[in-house]
């Protein structure tokens, strides 16, 4: 990652040079393969993130928001703006990376736009798709959600009204019933479901629920932010019924796996696909894109000039980088749902059961993928005292093994962590919420990664919290 800096900012060597001793000197010492060297590696890695956030601040730091005429701002991977306010800057360079991070399959046509956010991407979606994808005002518009991340859920609720009804199907077969009655108009889908099954959508399915309408829905969005590069965009594009075939958008938070896990700047990363022969589709499609664009001015949910900066780093929007973080991510998190499950299947430990996609009958998906596992504890451990002594076990075990295992929220770093959640949307038989223990297995495959699956494979065989193990 730093030879790629180097490489394309030359400059950029020295500030890198006592870094690189410190790489070349742990990469020779045997400690490398130990906890110990792991923690060292964590370190330099941060230490990478810091070298790079000099490197961008150095190119956004000096101008103001509204620089004068003639100021000359330039990324540091080269480009150059001649903006006159930030909130209208265009992010060039980077939405032209998209290119060839998201290919464009052969008979269809794309756009790539860039937000300050997943969920501002999916705002401007929200704003624009009614008045610029369908003609009539006064037509009421229902969207199908198969999915369960919160915050689309929030978003849903808000923008709810008699014209625009935002329907959301708890199962699988739920969604496809009601595809089937060609009721929606508008299909939001999360392949895997961000909730705490993580059900895996049948492609297949929803390709046979699809051709058996009378009318195909304007358009399908899928939010694919927690299974990184899996998705079959070709395989599901080519198999789309319908003439024309849906405008299809794909969304995602380029925050979470991205960024080699060092979180440089959130962003929302949308792609849009029409067919190539639809001529009707193609005016659609564009009409949308470009209002979104406008709308990301006007509302200043576009990237700042701060965060251009720090995304102008070689590896993000990366297709090479991305699916190597991404396999290595996918693979730590299915190795512990597979170390826990039978150990929780078979014994009356703490917790109940394990989800994972990984573990479901449709494990055979290559997006069956998840950057997370989900403990579910019994309801009578599943109480505010026990998910303390739970973070202060974990948190423990992490200080005196020197894991780095810490608590915290999001998926997709270089090193674990953990946090306990609870949605307040699931319930206990009794009527109390009920809470889950979330792990997030970075990318790292050495000592630590097996030293954590060690830890909560013992917790699942005991029948209460301990106070150690």
């Amino acid at each position: 990652m730093a030879d790629d800096i180097i490489l394309n900012i030359p400059e950029t060597a020295k500030l890198f040079s006592s870094w690189r001793e410190e790489v070349h000197a742990l990469i020779g010492d045997p400690i490398r393969e130990t906890v110990c060297g792991e923690s060292e590696l964590d370190r330099l890695s941060m230490k990478l993130r810091g070298n790079w956030m000099k490197i961008a601040h150095a190119h956004s730091d000096p101008h103001l928001k509204s620089p004068l005429q003639g100021s000359k701002i330039r990324f540091p991977m080269g480009e150059r703006s001649k903006h006159t306010y930030e909130r209208l800057i265009s992010p060039k360079s980077l939405e032209e990376r998209c290119e060839k991070y998201r290919p464009t399959p052969h008979g269809w046509r794309s756009r790539h736009m860039l937000f300050r956010s997943g969920m501002a991407a999916i705002t401007a979606f929200l704003q624009n798709v009614r008045p610029h994808l369908f003609n009539e005002d006064h037509e009421p518009i229902i969207l199908d959600f198969f999915g369960g991340y919160f915050e689309s859920k929030r978003l849903f609720d808000l923008f709810s009204s008699p014209l625009f009804s935002f329907r959301r199907h708890a199962s699988q077969d739920q969604l496809l019933q009601a595809i089937e009655k060609s009721e929606g108009q508008l299909l939001f889908l999360e392949p895997v479901a961000y909730d705490w099954e993580m059900e895996a959508l049948n492609l297949d399915k929803l390709h046979t629920a699809l051709a058996s309408r009378k009318q195909m829905p304007r358009m399908i969005v899928l939010d694919t932010t927690i299974i990184g590069d899996t998705f079959p965009m070709k395989q599901f594009l080519s198999s789309l019924p319908g003439k024309p075939p849906p405008i299809v958008m794909q969304i995602s938070s380029g925050l979470k796996l991205d960024q080699e896990g060092l979180e440089l700047a959130n962003v929302g990363i949308v792609s849009v696909f029409w067919s190539k022969a639809e001529t009707e589709q193609k005016e659609a499609a564009l009409t949308l894109s470009r209002k979104m664009r406008q709308n990301r001015k006007i509302t200043g949910t576009g990237l700042s000039v701060d965060e251009i900066a720090l995304l102008d780093a070689p590896w993000f929007l990366n297709l090479s980088s991305f699916k190597m973080h991404c396999r290595s991510i996918f693979e730590n998190n299915r190795r512990l749902a597979a170390a826990l499950s039978p150990i929780v299947a078979a014994s009356n430990g703490g917790f109940t059961h394990v989800s994972h996609p990984s573990l479901s009958e449709s494990a055979h998906f290559p997006w069956a993928v998840a950057p997370f596992v989900v403990l579910h504890l019994h309801e009578e451990l599943d109480n505010e005292e026990n998910h303390a002594r739970l973070i202060t076990l974990l948190l423990k075990k992490s200080q005196i093994n020197n894991l780095g295992f810490g608590e915290g929220m999001s998926f997709g770093f270089r090193s674990h962590r953990f946090e306990i959640i609870q949605p307040n949307s699931v319930f206990h038989p009794n009527g109390r919420a009920k809470g889950v223990l979330k792990v997030a297995m970075g990318c790292r495959q050495g000592p630590i990664r097996d030293e954590i699956i060690h830890i909560l494979t013992t917790i699942a065989k005991s029948s209460k919290i301990p106070d150690d193990i």
